[in-house]
């Protein structure tokens, strides 16, 4: 599979869980909205495994000191 290259992302507006019960195990179990730096969304469903991955790699990162 091919990466895709996202533009700078800004702000994460929302994410949408699914619902075991109204749709089918096949969806994504979490799709996050991105917003770039442009303005434009995007909509990045993930695999259980795709947002345990994201969740490990936000909890482990260290903002720089001159970060503002």
């Amino acid at each position: 599979m091919e990466p895709v290259i996202l533009p700078q992302v800004v702000d994460c507006p929302g994410a949408t869980i699914r619902n075991d019960a109204l749709q089918p195990v096949s969806e994504p179990i979490l799709t996050v909205t991105l917003k770039a730096q442009d303005g434009q969304l995007y909509l990045l469903p993930l695999s259980e495994q795709g947002a345990r991955s994201l969740l490990e790699v936000i909890s482990s990162w260290r903002r720089a000191p001159d970060f503002p």
